[in-house]
């Protein structure tokens, strides 16, 4: 629970930190199921292209 709190407060003010991390956990899944990678891709892509 400390150290979860710890790493909580250390990314609160690094977005750039959530987003590395977040891209870790995909990248893990990906191993694991690939038709999440495909996901994954596609998402990001609907996202960059109606945020730009």
């Amino acid at each position: 629970m400390f150290i979860k709190e710890r790493i909580s407060r250390k990314t609160m003010g690094n977005p750039h930190l959530i987003k590395y991390l977040f891209i870790m956990i995909i990248k893990r899944f990906e191993t694991l199921i690939p038709s999440v990678s495909d996901f994954e891709f596609s998402y990001t892509r609907f996202i960059w292209l109606h945020s730009s």
